[in-house]
């Protein structure tokens, strides 16, 4: 892809996901590079340095340091990514919600759209047009409008409707347990322990429109108890954050499930201490290695199962795929504001 500003062209390269990975201008002098993993932006290559990108929940760029530690840039914004403003060097256009914001427009690129953020709407309709589900549903009956307007709770990927999967609402609680079924029985010495935890919302939603609820676990006491494990990705605990392909599965003690992959058909998941194997949202005892596990039994895996099937099948029926994606937002993200230490105050000049 290529921009053409006051005669000065720019040319863009994309990885498989769609991501501007690198930019120079046609003479070959590079500009940048952009650093992704698991669908997360962690960092860009500017001239002469490296910057790392610190994010909220949502995935919007707040704070940019150098590679020996030092706040390089700070950036602040209001709920629908309106009145941004930044201090420091601007190493990368990646911002609001990891979308990269035009210069020249002030507009902020989702993909399938451009987003403006002073109106709080996109710049076109929605490609998915009006279907029976959002006749019901009337912040979703407006098609320019950002997230059913609810910007601190969704994200939008692809400027395509809502597509968030497991979200880091708490809606209620459930219990996990350290040992499986098999493992107890195998061995009668084993004492079991189990823990109540959070249950986090789930929405499913296809292109077509149509959206389902249900909830999950996201907790594991394999390895300790929720106070000592979570927002810990090593294997045993919880599913890492981040965007996965998702494939459906049966068979086997779990029944239904989605299970997880960097790449599709790959089953392996790469998080901040490791590769992991295995990762999936299904029902079970919720002896979970670091799945999610759904709530409700028997009946909860069947209701599961119809809804994932009637999903995809809608979608198959328009001509627009199948294709699974899941959406682990981080729910290990500070809540209250904290101080800054005193290293942090000092932004290098540009």
């Amino acid at each position: 892809m290529e921009k053409n500003l006051s005669g000065v062209k720019t040319d863009y390269l994309y990885d498989l996901a769609s991501h501007v990975i690198t930019a120079f201008q046609s003479a070959g002098t590079w500009q940048r590079g952009e650093i992704y993993a698991s669908g997360w932006h962690l960092g860009t290559y500017y001239p002469n340095a490296t910057y790392f990108s610190f994010t909220d929940w949502l995935g919007t760029e707040h704070y940019r340091t150098d590679n020996l530690g030092f706040l390089s840039q700070t950036c602040y914004n209001l709920p629908f990514g309106d009145g941004q403003t930044c201090n420091g060097t601007d190493s990368s256009p990646l911002h609001f919600t990891g979308k990269e914001r035009d210069s020249e427009s002030g507009l902020d690129y989702f993909g399938a759209r451009y987003y403006a953020s002073t109106a709080a709407r996109f710049a076109s309709p929605d490609p998915v047009k009006i279907t029976t589900s959002r006749i019901v549903d009337p912040q979703r009956l407006n098609t320019y409008s950002y997230v059913r307007n609810s910007p601190l709770t969704f994200i939008d990927t692809d400027g395509r409707d809502l597509l968030l999967i497991v979200t880091a609402n708490a809606v209620s609680t459930s219990t996990v347990r350290k040992y499986t079924g098999a493992e107890m029985k195998a061995n009668p010495d084993l004492k079991q322990q189990s823990q109540s935890v959070p249950t986090y919302r789930v929405l499913m939603k296809n292109d077509s429109g149509s959206i389902y609820e249900t909830q999950v676990t996201r907790d594991s006491i394999r390895n300790g108890s929720v106070a000592e494990t979570r927002g810990n990705y090593s294997t045993g605990n919880e599913t890492p954050p981040g965007t996965y392909s998702g494939q459906a599965r049966e068979g086997g003690t779990l029944g239904f499930r989605i299970s997880l992959s960097d790449e599709p058909g790959r089953g392996e998941v790469s998080g901040p201490q490791g590769t992991r194997q295995g990762l999936a949202i299904h029902i079970g005892s919720c002896a979970s290695e670091g799945c999610m596990c759904l709530t409700g039994g028997a009946e909860g895996r069947q209701q599961f199962q119809a809804q994932i099937t009637a999903l995809q099948a809608e979608d198959q029926h328009a001509g627009l795929g199948e294709a699974i994606t899941v959406t682990v937002v981080d729910r290990n993200v500070p809540t209250e504001t904290t101080p800054l230490p005193d290293k942090i105050e000092a932004v290098k000049p540009e």
